[in-house]
């Protein structure tokens, strides 16, 4: 859509169950949601999404046997923010 304005990043590391260890197990996932929990500048989960969500944006994470990734998308130009 030409008209409409957009943004999306999304990171992806190599990361997950097939590479943990049992004594390991779940720090793929217990990493993810490290991703989500505050900086400096926004101090809890809750100001991170709604700093996207706000503006009408998602934030999204997942892990799986190979893979953690991490993304966010906004349908207007938020990224000036971090």
């Amino acid at each position: 859509m030409p008209h409409t304005r957009s943004v999306s990043i999304c990171i992806y590391l190599g990361a997950g169950s097939r590479y943990e260890s049992e004594a390991q197990a779940g720090v793929s996932h217990f990493i993810e949601h490290l991703c989500f929990r505050g900086t400096e500048k926004r101090l809890s989960a809750k100001d991170i999404s709604g700093a996207i969500e706000g503006v009408g944006g998602v934030l999204n994470g997942g892990t799986d046997k190979s893979s953690l990734s991490t993304g966010a998308k906004s349908p207007s130009p938020i990224f000036s923010w971090l």
